[in-house]
């Protein structure tokens, strides 16, 4: 990939080569409105090639959706379109790939009816795993199967444990939500069809990832979102800068990266032509998703895996842990793949 920098301060692509996990984390709609192509990513920061660098209503709207610390490049509007026709012609026939397992200890029945009926809705390859390895090496080989099928989405089922058992120590899954490279589906109510799904957005997260999943869920199901908005502080021990905190009110304000965000996605939905709403509660983080499970009746729950750094991974994953250990409702950990919101 040769490339030189221009007195634009953006660099200037002559070949450029698309890799479709990278290419696939802009939304399709958003890439060919802005002629804009993700190509690189490096730790947080992806680069995005695109026409108009200059265009601020683009960029700010590449940026809601990738971070900010996404780096923007100039090149030639022919070259992306180009590259946007073929990777989104071969995305449309690649099909999702599905990860089927059945632990020895599941204790949920109507699993692999459930499974196929995901795979049908998403027109996923479905894919069985089975090992005799317990722990740490039944992880192991889980991620290794991950890797060689590129699964994109991984069901299972939820482990027979006491509620004593629940308390004292993390919960298998919980193990696997913080190792695996793909989404996780936990099953703890095999419901199908799915017609209400819960998607929980946090201000620390970029939204992307669970949005894709959610659109893609809710636009081949017909079912309605509500967009759940939390807000994490950081601990008193960090929290030095007053920017970095985020109230239920500021979340609403024009000025705010969330409010953004979230304006963003009640767009996404009404592009997709989903009935959502959003619902704004006051508890503490952890409580705002109790309740919300216990007051409505929700199909599926969608939430985020991917954080900007490791404090806020740390904040995450308890965050997550918890919605593990109590929901009774199935909880899609979503990770990067290559499904298509719009």
């Amino acid at each position: 990939m040769d490339m030189k920098y221009q007195e634009s301060q953006y660099l200037e692509f002559d070949n450029l080569e698309v890799i479709p996990r990278i290419a696939g984390l802009l939304p399709r709609e958003l890439a060919i409105r802005y002629h804009a192509l993700p190509v690189a990513e490096d730790g947080k920061q992806i680069t995005v090639a695109m026409a108009d660098p200059s265009d601020n209503e683009a960029r700010k709207a590449i940026i809601a959706v990738l971070g900010p610390s996404t780096l923007i490049v100039r090149t030639n509007a022919q070259f992306i379109d180009k590259f946007l026709a073929e990777f989104w012609d071969q995305a449309n026939n690649q099909p999702l790939e599905l990860l089927l397992w059945l632990p020895r200890k599941s204790i949920i029945t109507g699993i692999e009816t459930y499974a196929e009926y995901v795979a049908t809705l998403l027109g996923a390859h479905i894919n069985h795993f089975e090992t005799a390895d317990i722990g740490d090496k039944a992880y192991k080989a889980l991620v290794s199967e991950i890797e060689n099928i590129k699964a994109d989405i991984v069901v299972l089922g939820e482990w027979d444990q006491t509620i004593m058992e629940r308390l004292i120590q993390l919960t298998p899954e919980n193990n696997l939500s913080n190792q695996m490279p793909a989404s996780i589906l936990v099953v703890r109510q095999p419901i199908h069809p799915i017609k209400n799904i819960l998607l929980i957005l946090r201000n620390d997260a970029a939204i992307h990832t669970s949005l894709n999943w959610t659109i893609g869920f809710a636009r081949l199901s017909g079912a309605k979102v509500t967009v759940l908005p939390i807000t994490i502080p950081l601990p008193a021990m960090y929290d030095h800068n007053s920017r970095m905190r985020c109230s239920i009110d500021s979340i609403l304000t024009s000025n705010s990266k969330f409010g953004k965000n979230l304006r963003l996605v009640a767009q996404q939905l009404v592009d997709s032509e989903i009935n959502g709403k959003l619902r704004i509660r006051q508890e503490a983080p952890t409580w705002q998703i109790h309740s919300e499970l216990y007051e409505h009746k929700y199909d599926l729950v969608v939430i985020d895996s991917e954080t900007p750094n490791k404090l806020w991974q740390w904040i995450q994953v308890e965050l997550v842990n918890a919605l593990l250990n109590w929901s009774d409702k199935s909880v899609l950990i979503a990770k990067s793949s290559k499904i298509q919101a719009t």
